[in-house]
């Protein structure tokens, strides 16, 4: 099972290749994966994607993201390897967005950097992606902006990025300033990292999870265990532990968790 999460949901992908995805208080009561298999799904503000088998990308939810600057547009034809929120990874390696961004001249198409990306990491009208060589691309409002120099893993995309370099060392900075900003991570190494609305939560190389930001506001604690992955887009983060059970903290975090379903 694989997790995603939206603005107030959560989606999962089960290991037939089916999605479920569920909400929390505040949802909008439209997320309802279509019956298809997909090989992997990745959520937006107020929508999910997914990877079908043949490569094609199918999305639900609602056709008018209020929570991101990129406005909902159908995805785009033909055959893709890696979604990540709006964007896709094409064979080639090349990248394609869609969309529409809003800017001061009125909203224009979605964009893209040119060459080629090992993977791809999207949210919060922002995505970066993990160049061939270990180094960092990120855009936002049509053009690239600043992110760290080195070589990198990993990243994650939230109102504040942050990667993982090969050192396993995390670095994150703030992604909604156009210069370069890097913000104070936890000591220790990493083995990946999640984004979102204001905070950022990592697992550690022992398998631990630890979170910074917001995430001391909400009076909520990180859950103990040992974690595979986590996902994470506004106030509630979740997990999945090694054992598969699903773990969530945060603002909505309990009522995301009260109301996933049993099977």
């Amino acid at each position: 099972m694989s997790l995603t999460a939206g603005e107030n949901f959560l989606c999962a992908l089960r290991s037939d290749g089916r999605a479920v995805c569920w909400e929390g208080e505040y949802g909008t009561g439209l997320m309802n994966p279509p019956e298809e298999r997909f090989q992997s799904i990745a959520a937006g503000g107020a929508y999910a994607c997914g990877l079908k088998p043949d490569g094609a990308i199918s999305c639900w939810g609602t056709k008018n993201n209020w929570a991101i600057t990129w406005g909902y547009d159908e995805p785009p034809k033909g055959t893709f390897i890696e979604l990540a929120d709006q964007c896709a990874l094409k064979p080639d390696r090349a990248v394609q967005c869609w969309g529409l961004v809003c800017t001061d001249g009125g909203w224009k198409p979605a964009w893209a950097p040119a060459g080629e990306f090992l993977s791809l990491a999207g949210g919060h009208s922002r995505a970066c992606g993990l160049r061939p060589g270990g180094g960092l691309t990120c855009w936002a409002d049509l053009a690239e902006v600043p992110a760290p120099s080195g070589s990198f893993i990993s990243v994650s995309v939230g109102t504040s990025n942050c990667a993982v370099r090969t050192d396993l060392t995390a670095v994150c900075w703030d992604s909604s300033r156009h210069v370069e900003s890097e913000l104070d991570v936890p000591d220790g190494t990493y083995l990946s990292t999640a984004g979102g609305d204001g905070n950022n939560c990592g697992i550690k190389t022992d398998g631990t999870l630890v979170c910074w930001g917001l995430t001391a506001s909400w009076q909520t604690p990180v859950p103990a265990g040992q974690f595979a992955s986590i996902a994470g887009h506004g106030k509630h983060p979740c997990g999945i532990r090694t054992d598969g059970t699903i773990a969530c903290w945060g603002l909505d975090g309990a009522s995301l968790l009260a109301r996933r379903p049993e099977n």
